[in-house]
């Protein structure tokens, strides 16, 4: 306090405050008071949190991001739907630079779609990038049982393919589900699917059909979420074959439900077994 005095006498002589400046001070605390109760009626008149709202210098409030309150918009789910658009899939490169991306294109007209590709090759050989780009289509397309039906093509393209969209991502290629069984179709060409006697979210453990190695009997068990150390782990579908000679389950494979319409397979991690890594191409919606 007694630098404060100093300050007032050095800058006032006495210390004391004129009326004028006494009249000044009550105008500014009454402004400061008028300004809180607007900014708490406006609060409580918009149902937004105080957090919403940046004090800038301490002073002028600035709108940040206001939201309402209420649930916020649900993603889309991954469907077996088509999606107008362009859609780009950027495939790896080795150390000669060799590689390629695919992208789709998708278009309705007249209440139909047609699809086209486009698969560019890389090349450099340790020189000047090459590109060689092959157009395919378009092509007729619908959509069949969840199957995406291509008329007019042949490989390295399909007839019928799984597939899943979101409207920001193409899976073509996609590993899908339906109830308790589980296909990737790229037909003609690779076709994988797991059949569980039982959905297994309603029996946990039963009988299951999928491709092994050894011939024996098959079988799932289901596991649902749960918390191990703190993190939370996704439900999982292990596939288990039983061992002719030993008898015992050796485990094929799981199911990852990181999203639950679009689960991950991982193939065997034990006995010397190559895992097989399924073909699926995830494409990103790009700008034409």
């Amino acid at each position: 306090m007694g630098g404060d005095r100093t300050y007032l006498e050095g800058k006032y002589g006495d210390g004391k405050l004129s009326a004028g400046m006494r009249w000044l001070a009550a105008i500014s605390i009454g402004s400061l008071a008028v300004t809180g109760s607007l900014i708490g009626w406006w609060l409580a008149h918009e149902k937004r949190d105080v957090k919403e709202v940046l004090l800038v210098g301490g002073s002028r409030p600035m709108q940040v991001a206001p939201a309402k309150r209420g649930a916020p918009d649900k993603p889309r789910e991954l469907r077996p739907e088509l999606v107008e658009g362009s859609w780009l899939s950027r495939g790896e490169r080795n150390r000669l630079g060799e590689g390629e991306d695919w992208r789709v294109t998708l278009r309705q007209a007249g209440g139909k779609w047609t699809i086209a590709f486009a698969i560019q090759y890389y090349s450099s050989m340790k020189g000047p990038e090459v590109v060689r780009t092959l157009n395919l289509g378009p092509f007729p397309v619908t959509v069949e049982n969840g199957l995406m039906c291509i008329g007019g093509t042949r490989p390295p393209l399909p007839n019928k393919a799984t597939f899943l969209c979101d409207g920001k991502r193409l899976v073509l290629p996609a590993l899908v589900r339906k109830g308790g069984d589980f296909q990737l179709t790229w037909d003609p060409g690779t076709i994988f699917g797991i059949h569980c006697q039982q959905d297994p979210e309603t029996t946990p453990a039963g009988i299951a059909e999928f491709p092994r190695t050894g011939g024996g009997d098959g079988y799932y068990i289901y596991e649902e979420a749960r918390r191990d150390g703190g993190l939370k782990t996704p439900p999982k579908l292990r596939l288990f074959e039983r061992d002719k000679e030993k008898g015992a389950l050796v485990e094929r494979g799981q199911l990852i439900f990181e999203i639950p319409e679009w689960p991950r397979y991982v193939g065997p991690q034990q006995g010397g077994i190559t895992p097989m890594v399924l073909p699926e191409r995830v494409y990103f919606g790009v700008e034409e």
